[in-house]
C-alpha cells in the first residue's frame, strides 16, 4: 500500500514538472514566432481599454501613488505580475507582485499579501532614499528565479544608478546576490545605469538597460545592452538608442523588449517637457543599434477628462499568450507627472 502511494506521488510530481517544461517552451515559441513586420502590424490593430486593469494602492499603502514597470511570469495555474510601486508620502519605490487567474488573464489582479517583496537596503549601494526600480524577472530551467533591479538614481544625495540581482526558489521570497551590483556605469558614456530588461536568446542572457549619458544628474537619455552566459557576470556592448528631436527629446527612461523571429522590438517611453508617450524601435541584431519606428509615438494620452491616462502614458510592456497579444502601460492623471497618480492600462490584439 505504501509503495503504491509513493509511486502515485512520484508520477504526480513528474506530470507537474513535465507540464511546467512544456508550458515554458510553448510560451518561448509563441513570443518569437512572428516577424518584426508582422508584430508591428498587430500593434497597429490593438484595441485600447478605457479603464485601468490595475489601480495604484489605497491611501497609506506602499504603492498608493504609482504602479509601473512590469514583468509577467506564467505559472501552471496563474500569471504573476511583478511591478514597481511608489509611496505618495515618501516617493520611495519598492517591488511587489500580483496574481491573475488564467480564466481572466492580465486583468483582475490580486496583490500578494506579503508585498512589497523587495525593498531598498539599510546601507550600501541600493540604500538611496528613492528606493528600488523593478527591472525584469527570469525563471531558469531549474526553477530558480532571477529578479533584476536597480537603485532609483539619486545623484543629488550621492547615489548613482547601478543594477543588482535578487534570487528566489519560489518567486516570492528573494535574497539579494552577495556580489551586487552586477552592472555599474562605465563613467565614459554612461554615468548611471538602471531599469534592466533581461531576456534569454538561446543560451545567452541579454540585458537592455536605461542610461544617463551625462554626469550632470539622472537624465535618462537612452539604452545600452550587455550580454552574459550565466545571467550574473555581464559584458557591456554599447549604447543602442538615444534621444530624438520631437516627442522623445528630453527623456527616454523605462523600456521593454519583445523577441521576434527575425530580431527584437523595443518599446520605450519618451518625454518632451510636456507629456510622456510610448514609441517603438527595432533591430535585426540583438546588440546592434536600433531603428526608431517611423510611426512613433504609437500610444499617447487620451485627453479625456478625468481619465486615468488623460495626460500621460508610460512604462510599456508587451506580453503574448497563445490567444492574445497585450501591451500594458501606466497612465497619469495630472499634467505634472510627478504629482500624478498612475494606474495600469491595457491594449489588446486577438491572435487569429
Amino acid at each position: 500500500m505504501k509503495i503504491r502511494t509513493s509511486v502515485k506521488v512520484i508520477l504526480l510530481v513528474m506530470i507537474v514538472l513535465v507540464a511546467g517544461v512544456i508550458s515554458y517552451f510553448v510560451l518561448r515559441r509563441i513570443s518569437s514566432q512572428f516577424t518584426i513586420e508582422e508584430t508591428l502590424s498587430q500593434i497597429k490593430m490593438m484595441t485600447r481599454y478605457s479603464y485601468p486593469v490595475m489601480y495604484h494602492g489605497d491611501i497609506g499603502q506602499w504603492d498608493d501613488l504609482n504602479v509601473h514597470t512590469f514583468t509577467i511570469i506564467e505559472e501552471l495555474d496563474e500569471y504573476r505580475l511583478y511591478y514597481c510601486g511608489q509611496k505618495d508620502s515618501s516617493h520611495e519605490n519598492a517591488i511587489g507582485v500580483a496574481f491573475s487567474s488564467k480564466n481572466q488573464p492580465l486583468y483582475g489582479w490580486e496583490n500578494y499579501v506579503g508585498n512589497p517583496i523587495l525593498n531598498k537596503s539599510d546601507s550600501g549601494w541600493d540604500s538611496g532614499r528613492s528606493g528600488l526600480r523593478m527591472g525584469s524577472i527570469i525563471k531558469l530551467d531549474n526553477g530558480t528565479y532571477y529578479l533584476y533591479y536597480s537603485e532609483d538614481p539619486d545623484p543629488i544625495h550621492g547615489n548613482i544608478g547601478e543594477i543588482g540581482l535578487a534570487i528566489s526558489d519560489d518567486g516570492l521570497h528573494f535574497v539579494k546576490y552577495i556580489g551586487n551590483p552586477i552592472l555599474s556605469p562605465n563613467l565614459v558614456d554612461e554615468f548611471h545605469v538602471a531599469i534592466p530588461r533581461v531576456i534569454k536568446v538561446g543560451s545567452q542572457f541579454v540585458m537592455y538597460y536605461t542610461v544617463s549619458t551625462t554626469d550632470a544628474g539622472w537624465i535618462p537619455s537612452g539604452y545600452g545592452v550587455a550580454t552574459s552566459i550565466d545571467g550574473v557576470s555581464w559584458n557591456e556592448q554599447g549604447i543602442i538608442l538615444g534621444l530624438g528631436s520631437g516627442w522623445d527629446s528630453r527623456y527616454m527612461e523605462q523600456c521593454s523588449v519583445l523577441q521576434c523571429s527575425d530580431g527584437i522590438i523595443l518599446a520605450y517611453e519618451g518625454y518632451n517637457e510636456s507629456k510622456w508617450c510610448i514609441g517603438l524601435a527595432y533591430s535585426y541584431n540583438i546588440t546592434a543599434p536600433f531603428i526608431k519606428y517611423e510611426n512613433n509615438p504609437i500610444l499617447e494620452c487620451t485627453n479625456v477628462t478625468d481619465a486615468f491616462d488623460q495626460y500621460h502614458v508610460a512604462t510599456p510592456y508587451f506580453y503574448r499568450t497563445q490567444s492574445y497579444f497585450y501591451l500594458l502601460y501606466t497612465g497619469g492623471n495630472n499634467p505634472d507627472y510627478g504629482k500624478a497618480y498612475w494606474s495600469v492600462g491595457m491594449c489588446l490584439y486577438q491572435i487569429r
